[in-house]
């Protein structure tokens, strides 16, 4: 380790590692909120099937929290 030419020997910084990953997270916390996206996308769709281009209010408004959610665990690095 090369001395730094302001801090003694003994004061400087120690070598930085990468930290270790673990997988903490079960997979029931990752599938769960796919599964919930998958179901409302469907719910959507059926809606849109069945009302038209007017039926896709209510799904569509149930979805934004679900991605809101998604959006936050991938800025996270959880999914």
């Amino acid at each position: 380790m090369k001395q730094s030419p302001i801090l003694p020997a003994e004061t400087a910084a120690p070598e930085t590692t990468a930290p270790e990953t673990t997988a903490t997270e079960s997979a029931s916390s990752v599938i769960w909120p796919l599964l919930a996206l998958v179901g409302l996308l469907a719910a959507a769709g059926l809606s849109f099937l069945t009302f038209g281009p007017a039926g896709l209010a209510l799904p569509l408004l149930a979805l934004v929290p679900v991605l809101f959610g998604v959006l936050i665990w991938i800025s996270a690095g959880k999914l």
